[in-house]
């Protein structure tokens, strides 16, 4: 009895049940035409980048964290998909080859995982690109039943956060329940193993606990989430400089990650001159490297001999990029067309006349649409694709608006552009974060290539034309403005996602929502968004909270900083949000 009761005062604090969404299947999903295969799907949802999240077998046969009536009971896996589906992740299908466990969009097993600090190569699970890049939106058709419509390459609505908090949950429940251990050791290790092979297992679980629990305390004692991203959000370039320079360097250069962004939808990223939201990162190889490096991709930063060596899968990476690109512009992942045949007829008529009013009012602030991109990089003296690769290949210019003409939440940029890192043994000094976080990402592609003896004249080929080495990132107090192809599918919108529909985009921000949740993939198809009303589970975005702003991009008559048009009335937001439909 009193052993039962030490273990329940230490399992106390996790007792709370954390309330997740319920999840509802829809009876089909729906894939549109985005120039990508079946095949290609599921290459891109499943194929590892180097990222770990925990041994695979250990990931499969742990149990969810909840406590069952007779305490001591098995209760279901936290690999099934329809437990994983309550943080956002999409359930797949099996495959022999890419996916042999049916486990969702977003995971992959890694079988040529190697940690470059100890040498040990093991086989684990990790997140791949699709992670934060497959977008779903549910409605429901004449019948009443729920149909997905898949939108590749588009914004995720996953809860990272709570996943690893609930995972990092299972795992101390394993330790410490009676008789979970034991059951998860038969499903490792198999029936009949020995007791010895049952102590070495227990040994590494205890090392994997003892390794996460000082890294939660690091993450309390240095105030990391003050902001929480919830669900479809991260803080993504302050999570890459605080794996890379605050766990894997020095933990003085840990910082608060408090400004997170909505994962952006990736068609036609490829072909931009700059990436990020702030316009910060021109390689596209590089820009995936350090992507790879913030989702927990192990790096050998303070031993000299090993040191830029790291777990990155440098050669999936290009892989993922090619499917991404193409061969040129737009012969890569497409857009998708709104789906007439499940989201509505457009209305052509009302379409011209927002046509007219985007003219008017937005196509300064905005790359024209994709028929008129295409045509002007055929022209001999393009207006937009003024940038060009060192192979030759013309970029796509993505005008950088400035934070006091947009009025947008300026955490994000402003925190890129001061954040400072003491890069010690790496030898360059205290510099911009920024700036240190590229020449890391370079000097890990230059590793790789040398490592793996790939010659100089190919390097251009794996970075996407540009050199390594080349163009350096840039530091700008500014957010992007991206072509708006596909925008109908992106929500939620604003680099910070702070708005859940285009339609609330289109009204002053006094009339925004101050409060709304996030996690339903249910699609409002009048507003052109997701629904966001109160749930369950739903995570509640204040807009009041540092980051968090939805201020800006605002449609008013008065002048103030982030005016950019007049006040439109409810025809022309109307008439506006059809012709959005048609991008």
């Amino acid at each position: 009895m009193k052993r039962r009761l030490t273990w329940l005062l230490l399992l106390a604090p996790l007792f709370a049940c954390t309330q997740l969404p319920e999840y509802e299947a829809p009876k089909q999903v729906h894939w549109l035409d985005q120039q990508w295969s079946p095949a290609l799907w599921t290459q891109f949802y499943h194929t590892a980048q180097g990222t770990e999240i925990m041994p695979y077998a250990w990931f499969l046969a742990l149990e969810q964290p909840k406590i069952p009536l007779t305490v001591v009971g098995e209760v279901g896996r936290f690999s099934d998909n329809r437990y994983l589906a309550r943080f956002g992740f999409l359930p797949d299908r099996v495959d022999a080859k890419e996916n042999p466990d049916g486990l969702p969009v977003g995971f992959a097993k890694d079988t040529r995982f190697r940690d470059p600090n100890t040498g040990n190569a093991r086989t684990v699970v990790g997140f791949t690109c699709a992670v934060c890049h497959t977008g779903q939106l549910n409605v429901r058709d004449a019948k009443g039943d729920l149909v997905g419509i898949r939108i590749d390459g588009g914004a995720a609505m996953t809860d990272l956060q709570t996943f690893e908090g609930e995972l990092a949950k299972a795992v101390i429940f394993t330790k410490y329940i009676p008789g979970r251990f034991g059951r998860f050791a038969s499903r490792v290790l198999g029936a009949g193993h020995s007791d010895a092979a049952q102590d070495a297992l227990r040994a590494e679980f205890n090392a994997f606990i003892e390794k996460g629990l000082a890294e939660n305390k690091l993450v309390k004692s240095h105030k990391i989430y003050p902001n929480p991203p919830g669900f479809g959000r991260v803080d993504a370039l302050n999570r890459i400089s605080n794996q890379v320079f605050g766990f894997q360097l020095a933990t003085e250069n840990l910082r608060a990650a408090d400004a997170p962004v909505a994962y952006p939808h990736i068609w036609e990223t490829s072909w931009f001159n700059f990436v990020q939201y702030n316009g910060s990162v021109p390689n596209p190889l590089l820009r995936n490297i350090g992507e790879a490096l913030g989702v927990k991709t192990p790096i050998a930063l303070t031993d000299a001999a090993k040191r830029f060596t790291s777990a990155v899968h440098v050669d999936n990476l290009r892989e993922m990029e090619r499917w991404l690109a193409g061969a040129e512009p737009y012969k890569g992942l497409h857009s998708p067309k709104w789906p007439e045949q499940y989201l509505g007829k457009i209305d052509k008529a009302l379409a011209s006349t927002g046509e007219r009013l985007y003219a008017r009012h937005c196509a300064s602030s905005h790359l024209p649409v994709q028929a008129q991109l295409i045509d002007d990089l055929k022209s001999p003296e393009p207006r937009f694709w003024t940038g060009k690769t060192d192979a030759g290949q013309r970029l796509l210019d993505v005008p950088l608006i400035d934070l006091d003409r947009v009025g947008t939440d300026p955490q994000q940029a402003r925190g890129f552009a001061t954040r400072k890192a003491n890069t010690g043994p790496l030898g360059w000094g205290e510099t911009l974060a920024g700036v240190a976080l590229d020449s890391v990402t370079r000097e890990t592609a230059l590793r790789y290539f040398r490592d793996n003896n790939i010659p100089e004249s190919e390097w251009l080929g794996w970075s996407g034309g540009q050199k390594v080495g080349g163009q350096q990132a840039r530091v700008k107090e500014a957010y992007k403005s991206r072509p708006l192809s596909g925008i109908w599918a992106t929500p939620p919108y604003l680099h910070n996602g702070s708005i859940p529909t285009l339609h609330d985009l289109l009204v002053p921000a006094s009339e925004r929502p101050g409060k709304f949740f996030l996690g339903s993939k249910s699609y409002d198809v009048r507003k052109l968004g997701y629904e966001s009303g109160q749930f369950k589970g739903g995570f509640e975005y204040d807009t009041q909270i540092t980051g968090n702003s939805n201020a800006g991009h605002e449609f008013d008559n008065r002048k103030a900083p982030g005016v950019v048009g007049p006040k439109l009335s409810d025809a022309e937001r109307a008439a506006l949000l059809e012709f959005l439909k048609t991008l």
